[in-house]
């Protein structure tokens, strides 16, 4: 479950339209989810994430205009935006994708095609993620 003491937005960027619909559907599913924004080109997300502020993050990789990695480089740079809200999904992603992904901060992934339940997975991480143990002092 989604933690629901609150509501959540979450911005979709994916160039192919059928996946921003079926991510929207997917998404509107969770009752905790309020906000669904898609967008189908990285420049249009840009605009997005300067006049609203998002929970969660959801950028495929492979797209026409920038790669998933150089709107992540973009992106993070906000200062309401952190790596962590990212759940970087891609139906291909090569080794050193993932590699740069995660030394940019990226922790979720998702590869196509994936389930709603992968999808809420990975959304439950985001939204909640486990508490850091405090180290006993010596």
């Amino acid at each position: 479950m989604l933690p629901s003491r609150q509501k959540y937005s979450v911005l979709v960027v994916d160039d192919e339209e059928y996946i921003c619909q079926m991510m929207k559907t997917m998404l509107s599913g969770f009752p905790s989810i309020e906000t669904i924004i898609t967008c189908n080109t990285s420049q249009l997300a840009i605009q997005k994430l300067h006049n609203q502020e998002f929970d969660v993050i959801i950028l495929d990789n492979h797209m026409p205009n920038r790669l998933g990695l150089e709107l992540i480089q973009i992106i993070v740079n906000f200062k309401n935006v952190k790596a962590k809200q990212i759940i970087f999904m891609s139906g291909m992603m090569e080794d050193t994708e993932v590699v740069t992904a995660i030394k940019m901060g990226v922790k979720h992934f998702l590869i196509k095609p994936f389930t709603r339940d992968r999808l809420h997975l990975a959304l439950k991480k985001v939204l909640n993620p486990p508490k850091k143990k405090k180290r006993p002092k010596s």
